[in-house]
């Protein structure tokens, strides 16, 4: 049989196998996911001060979204741009002025306006763990720890590596306040170093002793978390074991020791609006709030912030605003009324923390989808506006955790086993049923007022002779 005749190839059309072996030329290709908002990479905060003393400051948070990045508007929480896919899973991100840069596998991307520019090569062909924009160079540490790279973001050029000793392995970098051409670079053993990085020399290594107590285990002392404090010298530590140190790295000399319980200090932030607070962020989903005018004193612990680890946190500078994201897809807000009062939830952006296994077009114009997850949660996303999406509440769960001292998935409904619904009069009643594992009840939700709804069905057990199938639902 004699093949069809081929298209003509215009000049720099690529020729494609007629096996269709090539995934870009493919009949449906992916453009963006829905409800992924961020995940253990920390976000980067960006404030552009204002022109004026009456406009506010803008404030930008880019998150981590796999291989991608989001750009969201701190007043409303809008999405801004989505960065094109990178090669490999982003680890680390940074800002520059308007640019954000990425480092997804063994190099570092340069994007403008959401679109690839340019790419930094890695001579050690290593995967990248951390950047830190410094001036108008960029460092990266190497993710076995070994070595740190610095390139001139004008040239692109590298300019220089670092090769630490086999005893120390290098998971953390800052620049302290004030100190030209040096970082601080802490290690998985505990370790910190000062390091000159135009001379590439060693100025001081500081001691473990003083740096934190020792371990009951003989478990190492990681360090997991650096912060600048607004007085010059002094830095905040995070450790493993829960422990968090404020030092003075010109004297040397641990300056206060505080402890959190449950998990290891995640990421940690100093107030920046004047205020003498620390906030510290646990793996287990917490957030402390240190009185540092106090010793150290314990203000407020936000139990259960996020569901799952909270990967980092961030006071917006000038403002009584926390900033933090966390393991549970979800970016927040926290509002403090008063510089001594808990912060209450001021806005938030969120999406299922683990994979949804139902998916329903709610209505016949295709703009908003239901979805249910192992997460035991029911949400409504807009493919539109990321800004209509939303999770259908089960009540005043937040409270009910607080009073019980119990974290909020725990007293959400069991998982989703089937979804139906109905949009006739929609305004007047509840339109969605679910039914759900281990349960002969279905349940009734209202997709415009975001609640569930106030009817439970309790099915028989059997019609007749007919024993009836709980889990199902059809409108």
């Amino acid at each position: 049989m004699e093949a069809p005749p081929r298209k003509k190839l215009r000049p720099g059309d690529k020729e494609v196998s007629q096996s269709g072996s090539s995934a870009s030329y493919g009949l449906f290709a992916p453009f963006r996911a829905l409800g992924f908002i961020t995940n253990h990479v920390p976000f980067v905060l960006q404030v552009h001060s204002a022109r004026g003393a009456a406009i506010a400051a803008q404030v930008n948070i880019v998150t981590c979204v796999g291989r991608s990045w989001a750009m969201w508007s701190g007043d409303a929480m809008k999405l801004l741009f989505v960065g094109t896919d990178a090669p490999s899973s982003i680890a680390s991100l940074a800002m520059i002025g308007e640019d954000v840069w990425a480092a997804s596998g063994s190099s570092v991307i340069k994007y403008v306006r959401g679109k690839q520019a340019t790419s930094l090569s890695n001579p050690f062909d290593s995967t990248l763990s951390t950047i830190l924009p410094f001036g108008s160079l960029l460092l990266a540490l190497t993710l076995d720890g070994r070595h740190l790279l610095v390139w001139n973001t004008t040239s692109g050029e590298l300019e220089s590596h670092i090769t630490f000793d086999n005893d120390f392995t290098a998971a953390q970098i800052l620049h302290p306040a004030t100190y030209i051409n040096k970082i601080l670079i802490a290690s998985a053993e505990g370790g910190l170093q000062l390091w000159n990085i135009r001379t590439k020399s060693c100025i001081y290594q500081f001691r473990s002793t003083n740096l934190h107590d020792s371990p009951k285990s003989n478990s190492p002392c990681s360090i997991t978390a650096l912060a600048q404090s607004p007085a010059i010298d002094v830095i905040g530590l995070g450790f493993s074991t829960g422990e968090v140190s404020i030092y003075d790295v010109r004297t040397d000399e641990r300056l206060m020791r505080m402890h959190m319980e449950g998990g290891g200090i995640r990421s940690l932030s100093f107030r920046a609006d004047g205020q003498p607070v620390l906030a510290t962020a646990s793996a287990s989903g917490n957030i402390a709030l240190w009185d540092l005018n106090a010793g150290g004193r314990l203000l407020h612990m936000v139990h259960g912030a996020h569901d799952g680890a909270v990967s980092s946190i961030q006071w917006v500078p000038g403002q009584a605003l926390l900033m933090s994201s966390g393991e549970d897809n979800s970016l927040k807000q926290w509002l403090f009324d008063s510089p001594t009062g808990p912060p209450r939830l001021l806005k938030s952006r969120s999406g299922h923390h683990g994979p949804p296994h139902l998916i329903r077009y709610y209505g016949d114009d295709g703009k908003t989808i239901l979805t249910a997850s192992r997460d035991r949660s029911l949400r409504a996303t807009s493919v539109v506006r990321d800004t209509r999406s939303h999770e259908l509440s089960q009540g005043s769960l937040a409270k009910r955790a607080t009073s019980l001292n119990m974290p909020v998935s725990s007293l959400k409904l069991p998982p989703i086993t089937s979804i139906s619904y109905s949009r006739t009069r929609s305004k007047d009643w509840e339109d969605v049923v679910t039914t759900h594992q281990n349960e002969s009840t279905a349940r009734t939700w209202h997709v415009q007022n975001k609640r569930c709804g106030r009817w439970l069905f309790k099915m028989p057990e059997k019609i007749g002779e007919r024993r009836v199938d709980p889990g199902v639902a059809k409108v």
